[in-house]
């Protein structure tokens, strides 16, 4: 059980990192909760290989693709 937990308190760490690089990409505080639900829906898209590496290059072009279709979820 202990372990279990252990991983679920690592994945919302992981989460909340990567709400921070969302918001330093320019994401609006008061929508980095959106943004999270956005960039979950564009890995769930059938386009993404989710048996290709997923690494920093990755999650980089993935917050620029987020970019592009949720303009709205950016400052200026």
């Amino acid at each position: 059980m202990e372990s279990d937990f252990s991983l679920q308190e690592l994945a919302e760490q992981l989460v909340d990192s990567l709400g921070a690089a969302l918001y330093f990409a320019g994401v609006k505080k008061d929508k980095i909760q959106e943004a999270l639900e956005a960039y979950e829906a564009l890995l769930d898209d059938e386009s993404f290989d989710e048996n290709a590496p997923y690494g920093i290059d990755e999650i980089i072009e993935t917050i620029n693709l987020l970019r592009q279709k949720r303009a709205d979820l950016f400052t200026k």
